[in-house]
């Protein structure tokens, strides 16, 4: 699992993945009603619909979140934090 950590206790996010699962959150909203509109306007008269234009977004989202968390995982800031 991406988001997988060993140890005891439970976890909690850090205010820093506070801010990439938000920023994810807020990317995957803005694309629900983006990208209908933007799949007609690279893709005009191809019958693609709403559907597929939303599922490709949400790929796309899921893998750029994945390379943003491995760059912030190298800088060594923390995503989540274990609770005492």
């Amino acid at each position: 699992m991406q988001y997988m950590q060993r140890g005891a206790g439970p976890l909690s996010l850090a205010p820093s993945g506070r801010v990439y699962f938000g920023a994810a959150i807020v990317l995957l909203i803005v694309g629900w009603f983006a990208a209908p509109v933007i799949g007609e306007a690279f893709w005009p008269n191809t019958g693609a619909t709403p559907t597929l234009m939303r599922v490709v977004w949400c790929l796309v989202t899921y893998y750029v979140f994945i390379v943003i968390h491995r760059v912030i995982k190298s800088r060594g800031t923390q995503i989540f934090v274990r609770q005492a």
